[in-house]
Order: C-alpha cells, then structure tokens, then sequence
C-alpha cells in the first residue's frame, strides 16, 4: 500500500493519543470523531475530508485514493 500512498502523493500525519494530547484531541473533534484510529483524506480541491473511525481496510483506502483521480 505505501506505493500506492506514494503515488498519489500522500501525506500522512500521525496523531498519539495514548496520553494527554490537546491538539491531537482538537483535531478529532474538528473531524467529528472520538474512536481511533481515525482515517481522513483530503482529497484535491475539495475542503472536507472523507472520514473513517476504526480499523481501515484496504478496500476502503483504494477506492477512496481512486477519487483523486476522478474529474481529471
């Protein structure tokens, strides 16, 4: 999957909160959530992230990397 995140220029950023972490808990509830993990991929030229709470799977992550494409 990194090859995929690769190419299509994935950014990631990784958020612990195992212990106290007010902006990690800042950017869950600006997200809506409080389960983690919590997925959120900003796709180009739109400004709300498409959220996921939970475990991801790798369907899941494709087809919504496939929405990069979409319009082009």
């Amino acid at each position: 999957i990194q090859a995929e995140l690769d190419q299509h220029k994935v950014r990631k950023l990784l958020a612990d909160v195992s212990g106290p972490s007010p902006d990690s808990t800042e950017l869950l509830r600006l997200l809506g959530e409080e389960e983690t993990p919590t997925v959120a991929i900003y796709l180009p030229g739109k400004p709300d992230p498409i959220v996921r709470a939970g475990v991801v799977d790798l369907a899941w992550l494709r087809q919504t990397l496939a929405k990069t494409n979409e319009g082009k």
